[in-house]
């Protein structure tokens, strides 16, 4: 198993959260985690720490069969043929790197706003695949999950 690790505010009714728009680790025994606190209101907060695992055999891949074209790939992010593309629309990008910065967006190592796709999957398991949107000038994250609809790929928003 693989891990991914998230940090989140907790109100005090223990169903509000506020998750953190970056988490690094600065030690193996130090994490750091920015909050955007816009909307946030003042108050006392729990500090939740979850570490989320994906399956060894699912891997960061674009298998061959998925929907290619802008109108049918997720949020018309790329052509379906790279595991982890971004800067989707800028020239000279790094497409496989992405920063978080405290106002919540998200930017390629030039500056630039950088949205992007990240498709993973089992090994020659088609209908297994998900995928990540990534929108740069608000943060905003979409999950997508690959269905069959009359015998064709659809992406499903989850």
């Amino acid at each position: 198993m693989r891990s991914r690790t998230s940090v989140a505010l907790v109100a005090f009714d223990n169903t509000t959260t506020y998750s953190a728009s970056a988490v690094t680790f600065d030690t193996f025994t130090q994490l750091t985690a920015t909050f955007n606190l816009a909307g946030v209101p003042q108050g006392v907060y729990s500090v939740q720490v979850t570490n989320n695992t994906l399956p060894n055999d699912m891997l960061f891949q674009a298998l061959g069969g998925l929907p290619n074209t802008a109108a049918t790939v997720p949020d018309g992010f790329g052509n379906g043929g790279t595991a982890i593309d971004f800067d989707q629309g800028v020239a000279g990008g790094i497409k496989n790197q992405v920063m978080f910065l405290p106002d919540g967006s998200a930017r390629d190592t030039n500056g630039s706003l950088n949205s992007g796709i990240i498709y993973v999957a089992r090994t020659a398991d088609l209908y297994s695949s998900r995928s990540v949107t990534l929108y740069g000038a608000t943060g905003r994250i979409r999950g997508w999950r690959l269905i069959n609809s009359a015998g064709a790929p659809i992406w499903f928003q989850q």
